[in-house]
């Protein structure tokens, strides 16, 4: 998602071409219980026992499949990943939405990263200490050589 608050903050999509390309995304995600099927964790009848509960309890498919202990956690987590997987990316989204071209993808994605890590790096920075930037604890540079300079004049 940062990087199509990114496109929006730099002009190269609008509001509105991010918020299609997010429906797009949305309406192009295969149904947990689909997924759950095609991978013969579920039954279809055991998909409909769920989406009937479902229709009566507003409750999110997972949690009702555990609930009837029809799967376990660890199922749910991997039918979570896969329907993620098989999920459009934002990116894809906006370029199958024409909002922008697989190469200006590309290229704002590359620009993007380069600033976080850049900001990290700045972040880390300013976060460390003046003992870690000075070799000597809270010294300043300067005064390295004057010691040692010291003793060799004497």
């Amino acid at each position: 998602m940062w990087i199509g608050l990114h496109l929006v903050r730099s002009g190269l999509v609008t509001a509105e071409q991010l918020l299609t390309a997010i429906e797009y995304c949305e309406s192009h995600r295969p149904p947990i219980g689909q997924i759950a099927i095609q991978k013969r964790k579920l039954t279809v009848a055991e998909c409909f026992k769920v989406l009937s509960r479902q229709a009566i309890q507003p409750d999110n498919f997972g949690c009702i499949a555990r609930e009837l202990r029809l799967l376990s956690k660890r199922q749910v987590a991997d039918l979570l990943l896969a329907q993620s997987e098989q999920t459009p990316t934002l990116s894809s989204a906006l370029v199958a939405t024409s909002a922008l071209t697989q190469k200006e993808i590309e290229r704002e994605l590359a620009q993007a990263r380069f600033e976080r890590r850049l900001r990290d790096d700045i972040d880390a920075f300013e976060e460390k200490p003046l003992s870690e930037l000075a070799p000597e604890a809270g010294e300043p540079p300067g005064n390295r050589s004057s010691a040692a300079n010291d003793t060799n004049t004497a």
